[in-house]
Parts: structure tokens; C-alpha cells; sequence
């Protein structure tokens, strides 16, 4: 179980927001070499009342099935789907789906996802547009990658290369920018 709270500071009113998320969550090995995880949760975000264009809140139920397949000790399928029931939207789910396997001392992770954007309000649920009608925002990232890392003493390190695309309802794709991202952790 668990509490987040996300605070989006901009001199920009349509990207301001405040939010929480409250979550209860469990993991059983259903068999030796599976793991099933659920989680049940609710989030809310708020603007900051300065933004006279839709969405003023966006608040969901969260739910998320989580299971994983060892294959031996070392490599292991990870595959999660997340689903938001935000009240006025049809592009709510969410999911990742990962191969992870070691090569000499080091572990690959190739996988693809498809993630909610929190850039603003309108990038986290679809909404009408005032002068138009249309459905819009609902962004969601989709992406192929491939995560390289190793744990050394201390340390865990890895690189996450991605390319991939935003989508959102009214409007076109957007190649998502290729680029790296690198955690260092410690132990």
C-alpha cells in the first residue's frame, strides 16, 4: 500500500497540477515460477484554477494485474497492465511487457510499453473541446526498448534507449524523442 503526491509547478496555467494517488497492493507466488501481482488504487489531480479550458480535474479508479515467469533463476518475462477509469475517456490503459536475460555479468531487458503522459491535465484523460466538440487529449507514450545494466558491489546501473510515439485523441502522432535514460542506484 502506498501514498504519492505530484506537484507540476509552470508559469503556464495549462500545465500546472497538484495530484495524489493512494494505492493498496499485494504479490503471491501463485506457482515456484510465477508471481502474480494486484493493485487497486484512486488519482486525483487538480489545475490550479487558473485554466479556463477543459479539463479542470482528471480523478480515476487505478487498477493493475502484474505477473511474472521465471524460465531459471536468471531470466524472467515481466508483463503488467494498468487500467484508469477516468470518467470520460477510452484510451485508459496502460502496459509494459519485458524479456530480462544476463550476459556476462551484465542483464538485458528488452520490452515495449505504453504509458500515461502527465504533461498537463488534458494529457492525462480525454475531454471535449469547447469550440469544437471534438475528443481530445488522453496522451499515451508507446514505446519499444532496450534497458542494459549490471550491479557492481554497491551499485546498480542501468541505460534504457527507447523510440516510440505519442498518441492522443484529436490529434497527430508525435514521434516520442530517442533518447537514453540512466539510473544509478545504491544498495
Amino acid at each position: 500500500s502506498g501514498l504519492s503526491y505530484v506537484h507540476q509547478g509552470s508559469d503556464d496555467a495549462h500545465y500546472r497540477c497538484d495530484g495524489y494517488r493512494v494505492f493498496l497492493a499485494g504479490r503471491m507466488d501463485v506457482i515456484p515460477f510465477v508471481t502474480l501481482g494486484l493493485e487497486a488504487g484512486q488519482e486525483r489531480y487538480d489545475g490550479d484554477g487558473d485554466n479556463d479550458e477543459p479539463p479542470e480535474d482528471a480523478q480515476a479508479g487505478v487498477y493493475q494485474l502484474a505477473l511474472q515467469y521465471r524460465l531459471d533463476p536468471d531470466r524472467r518475462l515481466d508483463a503488467r497492465l494498468r487500467y484508469y477509469d477516468f470518467d470520460a475517456g477510452s484510451n485508459d490503459a496502460a502496459l509494459r511487457l519485458q524479456y530480462t536475460f544476463p550476459r556476462a555479468g551484465w542483464w538485458l531487458r528488452p520490452g515495449i510499453g505504453r504509458e500515461q503522459r502527465t504533461d498537463s491535465l488534458l494529457a492525462l484523460r480525454e475531454t471535449q473541446d469547447t469550440d469544437t466538440g471534438d475528443t481530445i487529449g488522453g496522451a499515451r507514450t508507446n514505446t519499444a526498448f532496450l534497458e542494459l545494466g549490471t550491479a557492481r558491489e554497491r551499485f546498480d546501473f542501468s541505460v534504457r534507449p527507447y523510440l516510440g510515439v505519442v498518441t492522443s485523441a484529436g490529434a497527430d502522432d508525435t514521434p516520442a524523442q530517442p533518447s537514453a535514460s540512466s539510473n544509478a542506484a545504491t544498495r
